[in-house]
This record gives structure tokens, sequence and C-alpha cells, in this order.
């Protein structure tokens, strides 16, 4: 795999859920997880000069940070790294679809609940497509 796939929900069992069916889909062979949108930021910051690419499943609405807080962490001009973020969300609130569409990292925006067929999905976007054919 050319990116590091990161599940960051705030419910465990939708966490592994997702891991599970990233896997089988063969979206990614070894997804990492987190409750805490705070611990994934740490992640891939701790990781800064390795030119990594991350493709993150990112949900809106968790305690104590939001997605969009999350995302706004991760804007830099000098960033070595590439941030690709699918939004996984219970939101049908179309402020939340128009907010996400007004960041370049996000590449795609599902509802709740996703199955295998949305991982496929994702596998078949014009940016991931290249890491998942190599």
């Amino acid at each position: 795999m050319k990116f590091e796939l990161l599940i960051v929900d705030d419910e465990e069992i939708i966490s592994m859920i997702y891991k599970t069916l990233s896997i089988k889909s063969g979206l990614h062979a070894a997804p990492k997880t987190f409750t805490d949108p705070k611990e994934a930021l740490k992640h891939i910051l701790q990781n800064k000069g390795k030119s990594r690419t991350y493709l993150i499943l990112l949900d809106i609405h968790m305690p104590e940070t939001d997605a969009w807080f999350f995302l706004d962490q991760l804007k830099s001009p000098d960033k070595d790294f590439e941030i690709l973020v699918v939004i996984v969300t219970s939101s049908v609130n179309q402020f939340d679809k128009e907010k996400a569409a007004g960041y370049d990292e996000v590449i795609s925006f599902l509802e709740k609940p996703i199955d295998e067929n949305n991982f496929k999905e994702i596998m078949d976007l014009p940016k991931i497509k290249a890491f998942v054919s190599d």
C-alpha cells in the first residue's frame, strides 16, 4: 500500500466494522482506527517528515473535536504529507455537505450506514484508484 488508512470515528464498534470492511474489500490490509480524533492528529503529526499519504475515513460529529477542527489542524503550507478524506457521517444536514466541499482534502461524502459496496466506490475514486491498482 502506498497510503495509510486511518479510520476516525468516536464509536468503537463503527471503527471496527469499517476496519473489517476495508480489509475485506481490498481497500487496505492494515487500517488504523482512532476513536479520539486528537490521537489521529497526533499520529499524523508525529510522522511529519516521512512524506506519507493518508486516506482518512472521518466522522463529522464527535465529542470534543469535530471533523472541521480536525481538518483545520492539518492545514499547513509546509506540510509534507497528503491528506485524502472521505467524510462518513450520519448527518443529512446540507450545511455539512457544503462545508465538506470547501475542503480540498475531502474527496467524498458518504452517509451512514455504509457497506462493502461503499468501500469499493472509495477504491474507484480517481485519487485512490492509482494507489490500489499498483
